[in-house]
């Protein structure tokens, strides 16, 4: 025993005259003793004797403190791979702030590994990386959620609507969209996981875009389109009201509210053939409620 303490005595100044206490951490020397221990448990020295070992193993000590921190992590990415079905973690990651600054840094030692500027990971961690299909491509930081519902507007623009299929690998919005879902789900529910970081204000967000909650129901925004004139032909007027045809009277209130949004210069809702298009069967933005008076010339 008195040769385990030997070093740590030392390093901290007792006995040599180098006064190396820190007086305002009480565990200074224990920390130092403790990493003697480890040290000697490491190179199989004789000092530390097999009983010492069981004993300090009673007292739960951490032989390798960063394969410890190593395996939480690790734990944490098996966990948001549960939840989420792949392990492209955001930038943001409340139940785990380290998430994404380590999933970083287990991609930037394959890739300097691979072009021989440090080392490999070990061989044990990467095998369990492979195990749950982590990417270890370095593709730059992870999108925020602001960043990937520019991501999803543009995507509407494109196509038309906002039913991104899950196999959609551009930006992984496929699954940032089913995320979304999945948290509004929770959030109806009144049962959200810990991961959870749909608030009201994105909720109003993708409303306002006409993101579907549920993908069972969904209509493009042509069908809406053509549907709405299959309705001015059957009634002969512009749009019809709740009671006559909710999801018709919703779509045309949403049009108008996006076409108001178009005048004023944010035109993210609507693409100019579109525009074109709800002005041509007198959809205008200044109309709040359905027209009675019959189609516009």
């Amino acid at each position: 025993e008195e040769n385990v303490g030997r070093s740590s005595r030392k390093r901290d100044g007792v006995g040599g005259g180098g006064g190396g206490n820190n007086p305002r951490d009480p565990y200074h020397e224990l920390r130092w003793w403790l990493s003697d221990q480890r040290r000697l448990r490491r190179i199989g020295a004789p000092q530390l004797r097999p009983e010492q070992i069981r004993a300090l193993d009673e007292l739960g000590v951490a032989w390798d403190p960063w394969e410890d921190k190593w395996n939480e992590s690790y734990r944490a990415l098996v966990e948001f791979r549960r939840m989420n079905g792949h392990t492209h973690v955001p930038t943001e990651y409340p139940p785990y702030p380290g998430l994404p600054r380590w999933v970083r840094l287990q991609k930037q030692i394959r890739e300097g590994a691979r072009r021989g500027e440090r080392a490999p990971l070990k061989p044990r961690r990467e095998r369990l990386l492979n195990e749950i299909g982590f990417d270890f491509e370095l593709k730059g930081r992870s999108k925020t959620w602001d960043e990937y519902y520019s991501c999803l507007i543009e995507f509407k623009l494109r196509f038309g609507h906002t039913k991104v299929p899950n196999d959609y690998r551009e930006h992984l919005l496929g699954q940032w969209v089913k995320q979304q879902r999945k948290y509004y789900s929770q959030l109806q529910r009144g049962v959200p996981e810990p991961g959870n970081y749909l608030t009201d204000e994105r909720v109003r967000r993708l409303n306002e875009i006409g993101f579907l909650w549920k993908s069972g129901n969904f209509r493009t925004w042509d069908e809406r389109f053509e549907e709405l004139c299959v309705w001015q032909l059957r009634h002969g007027r512009t749009a019809p009201t709740r009671g006559e045809h909710e999801s018709i009277s919703l779509w045309v209130r949403r049009m108008r509210r996006y076409l108001r949004e178009a005048e004023k210069g944010n035109a993210v809702f609507l693409n100019e053939e579109q525009i074109e298009k709800l002005r041509g069967i007198g959809i205008a933005p200044g109309e709040e409620r359905p027209d009675r008076q019959g189609l516009r010339k």
